[in-house]
């Protein structure tokens, strides 16, 4: 069984690296990275993933932002597709007042410029993220044309819900501080997979990155 990670907003999977770092060496990962310089939508995403999945039997970790082009890979019916795990995911506008806030600030400057400690620690990660793992994820900002960012946060917001079921067995792990996420997003998600196993991490919002233990347990329990 090979494990398909599907990077939050920054596209570049390198803030798998704390969950990376903690599993057995056993477990074969793939990691997508989407173009840091193109702007792409969902199904060009899917396009350009596609061809990178695995051609043998495979699971696909979907964080955060990922989570709609995994469900349109799921209907795509790919025969090695095992289960889908979703990570403090969403498949509808996670925070329609936060997208609205983003629209009014100066986002595409903002993006240029490393975010507050405090900012990323209460909405993002918690007071216990190491300076590792900020730095990490300025890192990962700085390497995405803000443009790119921009489009992504936009897709978001441009997520209707309200999707066909998908048959397929799946995993949803929720962060319960997630500030990001709403109740109404992770409802929608859940109705739209009956064959949903829930799971609940007392964490924030980057889960993989702050309990990358339990989310390991969770996912790899079966």
């Amino acid at each position: 069984m090979k494990y398909v990670l599907l990077p939050g907003l920054d596209g570049t999977g390198l803030l798998f690296k704390p969950f990376i770092d903690i599993l057995p060496k056993n477990i074969e990962t793939v990691i997508i990275r989407y173009p840091t310089d193109k702007i792409l939508d969902y199904n060009e995403l899917v396009n350009w993933t596609r061809p990178q999945l695995p051609q043998s039997e495979f699971t696909i970790i979907a964080e955060s932002f990922s989570g709609y082009v995994a469900y349109l890979i799921g209907q795509l019916n790919i025969k090695h597709l095992n289960k889908i795990v979703f990570v403090a995911s969403f498949l509808d506008n996670p925070n329609p007042k936060l997208l609205l806030l983003s629209r009014i600030l100066p986002i595409k400057t903002l993006l240029k410029i490393n975010t507050p400690k405090w900012i990323i620690k209460k909405f993002l990660m918690d007071s216990k993220i190491n300076k590792q793992t900020i730095d990490l994820f300025h890192q990962c900002i700085k390497t995405v044309n803000p443009v790119v960012l921009f489009h992504r946060i936009k897709l978001i917001s441009e997520l209707k819900g309200n999707l066909p079921r998908l048959n397929i067995p799946t995993f949803y792990i929720k962060a319960s501080k997630d500030k990001l996420v709403s109740k109404k997003a992770e409802l929608m998600l859940i109705k739209t997979f009956p064959n949903i196993d829930q799971y609940n991490i007392d964490g924030p919002h980057f889960l993989l990155q702050a309990k990358p233990n339990q989310c390991k347990n969770i996912i790899f329990k079966s």
